[in-house]
């Protein structure tokens, strides 16, 4: 009954976006990865009625037609590889995008505002393929596309796809903090990302330990200096198995193991429960935060978000992890070997769990030692940047971009 009172409510907001003016959303965020209560502020402070929820837009459906297929042209394929990868490529284009491609570019444009000046975005630009028609169209008429960082490797990975991706199709990027070399498009802002869990995590004087993991998929799916294949998840499951096995007994009746909540068919609690039937692992959809409010300490085994949320919240949180699994970019190497030397971060999962061992009585008192506070407050500086005054911040850049915006409408 919940979820359908959500849907109806949802359905709601949309249709009352539909009618709103132009002029109301010449600032349009779609998925922008806030959460509604600073969404909401933020587009009020631009003057605006807030834009809250995105519009669903269904694929039409239509058939394979072989004729249009035939006649896509690519260059002579010169090995029996690249005959076959032009073949499949062939048969795998999205139908949107070939038979349908008319009667989508409609459907966007009719559930999407229709004189934006300025588009922002986290993830539709990747996940949406209706904002991607929308968003084209009104880019190739002047509107200025702007980019948010939406996770914890930006700024840091070796090498990252999707940053470089953004930096190339967007006129703005909002970093978290860092700036990379002789860029002119990307800018750090504050993380309004962050604000909730900085709002409420507040660490549990007598509470669990919350070990936070992640996975990837089994096969390679995106170019990123991580642990990408099938050994590689295994080893770090192996990781984490050691890390349990080196807690002390009483430490690991406090733990609370967070498996990452897309399994990919990994049977990540299976394998868990039989490793360690009476270590309590979760797998659902619950937020973070509401289990952060129930530890003492978090632990963090991979390079995302999460441990961002953590530090920028000034939780007490050990890191974890084997460095060929998350290769750093040079610029970012000094930042993260100041946690080492703050014992915060640790290259191996033993060593990991002597620190928790050492400082589970007391974690706050660990954690408020001037010299981790000095690695931490210069870590976040240059990853995980907030501001108590974030929305003023925002609003000037953001109205600054839409009068330099003159879309030919």
């Amino acid at each position: 009954m919940l979820t359908l009172f959500k849907d109806i409510g949802g359905q709601t907001i949309i249709f009352c976006q539909k009618l709103l003016p132009s002029r109301f959303n010449g600032i349009t965020l779609v998925s922008s990865y806030l959460d509604t209560w600073d969404l909401f502020k933020l587009q009020v402070s631009l003057g605006q009625f807030p834009y809250l929820v995105p519009p669903k837009v269904k694929s039409p459906d239509s058939n394979i037609d072989r004729q249009i297929r035939e006649v896509i042209f690519f260059e002579p394929a010169y090995n029996e590889f690249e005959r076959l990868l032009l073949t499949v490529i062939k048969e795998q284009i999205p139908k949107i995008y070939l038979e349908a491609y008319s009667p989508m570019q409609q459907a966007a444009f009719c559930a999407y505002p229709q004189k934006p000046k300025v588009i922002l975005t986290a993830v539709a630009y990747h996940t949406n393929e209706a904002f991607k028609f929308w968003a084209a169209h009104h880019v190739g008429k002047g509107v200025k596309l702007v980019g948010i960082q939406h996770g914890g490797f930006y700024g840091a990975g070796l090498w990252f796809s999707s940053e470089d991706h953004e930096l190339r199709i967007c006129d703005r990027f909002y970093t978290w903090g860092w700036k990379p070399e002789n860029s002119t498009i990307a800018k750090p802002l504050p993380a309004i990302k962050l604000n909730a869990i900085i709002r409420k995590a507040k660490p549990k004087r007598n509470g669990r330990l919350l070990m936070v993991l992640s996975a990837l998929p089994r096969y390679f799916y995106h170019m990123y200096s991580v642990y990408i294949s099938a050994s590689g998840v295994l080893s770090y499951f192996e990781d984490q198995y050691n890390f349990v096995k080196s807690l002390s007994e009483e430490n690991q009746k406090l733990l609370l193991v967070r498996l990452y909540q897309h399994d990919y068919e990994w049977s990540q609690k299976e394998r868990w429960q039989e490793k360690f039937p009476k270590v309590e692992c979760y797998s659902g959809p619950l937020p973070i935060l509401s289990q952060l409010k129930q530890s003492r300490l978090c632990i963090v085994t991979y390079a995302g978000t999460s441990y961002l949320e953590t530090l920028a919240a000034n939780f007490p949180t050990i890191l974890f992890w084997n460095p060929k699994h998350w290769e750093l970019r040079p610029q970012a190497q000094s930042y993260f070997d100041q946690l080492r030397r703050a014992g915060i971060l640790y290259d191996n999962s033993e060593s990991a769990a002597a620190k928790v061992n050492e400082i589970c009585d007391d974690p706050s008192l660990w954690w408020e030692q001037p010299n981790i506070q000095a690695a931490r407050a210069r870590f976040c500086g240059q990853f995980a940047c907030i501001s108590k005054d974030w929305s003023s911040v925002w609003k000037k850049e953001l109205k600054r971009l839409e009068s330099q915006s003159s879309p030919n409408y």
